[in-house]
């Protein structure tokens, strides 16, 4: 189990012999290091996605995966402008580098189709607010890897292991208003429009949907 003491999360693991309210440290140096900034150090651990995907960290290995994706017109039609072959290396040395840092923002995710241990895309987290205990996620696609049903089980299986491994309360995601694959798989997934969330117009304006720790339970629960 975890408990909020302060800013940092203490996992217990706690033998028969030892009464219940003695806490344990987390055992590894990576597991103290990271429990120390309040996240919990299986982030770094893969991810089973339903029977034919898993999600692994981001690592030097995927540098011509992540051009792929961020260079691509069509792939970043939604998201961003697509970045120069030049913005895209420097831009990976920074997220990979990113990935050795105790926090949840910018956590990188490799999806990966296990039966051929091929990238498909990436998803993950991008900013965290400690304070809220809101963190944003997204995920991006190769073209091979849409219209197959990858994102559906790619996304809930990153938000499982974020609700598992953290305190956080809310997980929150912006897309495109003109993206209707995106409203389709986030409606699926079980997000809800923010209220505080613009609905502007245009090709790249942002639609903001959330969801909420206990909903998510229960909605996993149920299902």
């Amino acid at each position: 189990s975890y408990l909020d003491e302060g800013d940092v999360i203490v996992r217990r693991e706690l033998p028969a012999i030892v009464s219940s309210v003695i806490p344990f440290a987390p055992a590894t140096p990576v597991a103290i290091f990271f429990a120390a900034a309040g996240v919990d150090s299986r982030l770094l651990d893969e991810v089973r996605a339903a029977e034919r995907l898993r999600l692994r960290p981001l690592n030097d290995d995927d540098e011509a995966l992540y051009h792929d994706l961020y260079t691509d017109p069509e792939t970043m039609r939604f998201i961003a402008p697509p970045l120069s072959a030049e913005k895209a290396a420097s831009s990976f040395r920074k997220v990979v580098a990113l990935q050795h840092e105790p926090t949840l923002a910018s956590r990188f995710m490799v999806i990966e189709e296990k039966a051929e241990q091929k990238g498909l895309g990436i998803c993950g987290t991008s900013t965290f607010d400690a304070d809220t205990r809101r963190v944003e996620v997204g995920i991006v696609l190769k073209s091979e890897g849409r219209s197959r049903g990858i994102g559906s089980e790619a996304l809930p299986a990153l938000m499982n292991r974020i609700f598992a491994v953290s305190l956080v309360q809310e997980i929150y995601l912006r897309f495109s208003a003109q993206h209707s694959v995106m409203l389709r798989l986030n409606t699926r997934v079980g997000f809800m429009p923010c209220a505080d969330g613009a609905q502007e117009e245009g090709v790249l304006s942002k639609r903001v949907w959330s969801v909420h720790r206990s909903s998510w339970l229960v909605n996993q629960t149920t299902n």
